[in-house]
Order: structure tokens, then sequence, then C-alpha cells
């Protein structure tokens, strides 16, 4: 299987290439990704052949086969399809976040309990009681849910996520929830955030 820091770069080698190649360039070198990405080109390119693309010595990479590549190695259905689940004030602005992002990402339902805001349409997405998620998976191919209700709520929200058939979540309750191995789990903690570059910062 691939590591969890070789799809983190490759993620990050996407983005970097998508702004080079709206610079009007249309190949790029392992040396030139490199650069960009604050890596070395050797990693680069063994990166990259994780992927099963190579490039060509004398004039590179050509950038929108290495984009389709890359995004074909990582999720290969052609749209990912996600559920968020606690419509406050954090959820509200993930929803109109993903909402104005490239159709790329679907927030295809939300999710709460506050029966004010049951089948409102909150940035496109319709709100669904949190009871309803199981129904609603059945008949959606959903890749990942968002967590976003306060801490003492995230583990049964987790444990509901997993039993509608979802195997990722991103956590952003400040508590760490606990899952099935089976279940990929990413814990966004802005607190531990803020402590971290409070820390380095006051180094430099």
């Amino acid at each position: 299987m691939t590591s969890k820091k070789t799809v983190e770069r490759l993620i990050i080698y996407k983005t970097l290439l998508e702004k080079f190649k709206n610079s009007g360039n249309e190949y790029i070198y392992s040396h030139q990704l490199a650069e960009l990405s604050d890596s070395t080109a050797s990693l680069v390119r063994r990166d990259l052949m994780e992927v099963g693309y190579s490039g060509n010595q004398k004039i590179g990479y050509k950038i929108i086969e290495l984009i389709d590549a890359i995004q074909s190695f990582i999720m290969p259905s052609k749209t990912i399809n996600i559920i968020l689940v606690g419509v406050g004030n954090l959820g509200k602005a993930i929803l109109r976040y993903y909402s104005e992002l490239a159709f790329k990402y679907t927030i295809v339902a939300c999710f709460d309990i506050d029966k004010e805001k049951i089948g409102e349409f909150i940035s496109h997405a319709k709100c669904y009681h949190i009871d309803d998620m199981k129904k609603i998976a059945e008949n959606t191919d959903i890749h990942l849910a968002i967590i976003t209700v306060p801490a003492g709520e995230a583990q049964e929200v987790a444990d509901k996520i997993t039993s509608a058939g979802i195997k990722g979540i991103i956590n952003f309750a400040p508590i760490r929830i606990k899952t099935a191995e089976s279940i990929y789990v990413e814990h966004i903690d802005f607190s531990n955030v803020v402590e971290k570059v409070s820390y380095f910062a006051k180094k430099l």
C-alpha cells in the first residue's frame, strides 16, 4: 500500500501542477517540481513512479497528463461525494467553502438534529435528520464524512457514520474518535495547530 506521506506529497504536486499549468506551462521537469514542493528531484521521481507515469528526459513531464495520472491514482471516481454532520457555524462555513469549490468535490447532504434546519438547503446541500444517514448512504456513493459537532457528540456521530458504511472521516471535533482499523480518520484540531505554529514561530 502507498504510504500516507507519499499520498500527501502527490496531492501537493497536483495542486502545484495546476498552478504551473495555469501560468502557461505545458511541461515540467522533476527538479522544477521538487523546487516548487520543497523536495528533491529523486523523491519526486520516486513518487511519480508510484503513480505509474514517467516523463521524457528531454522535455520532462507533460503537465496535463501528469495531473490526470495523479488524480486517477488518488481518486479514480470522477467526483468525491461527501456528507457533513453538524450544521453549526463551522459546518456552515465548510458547506459554503465546498459549494464554491471545483465540481470535483460535492457535499451531497448534511445532517443535524435541529428541527429548524431539517429539510432546508444549506449552500446547496439538503439537511436531513441524523437518523436518516444510513438510508441516504444506501442510495448514494459516499466517499467520506466530515464531523463538525461538539466533542460530546462526536463519538456517537462517528459510530453512525461507520454503521452507514462510510470508510473515510475528517473529524473537526476537539476529541479523538475511536473507529475500526478499516476506517481512515483524519483529526483536525485547531487548538493543537495554533499551539504548534505558535511554538515554532517563536523559534524563528
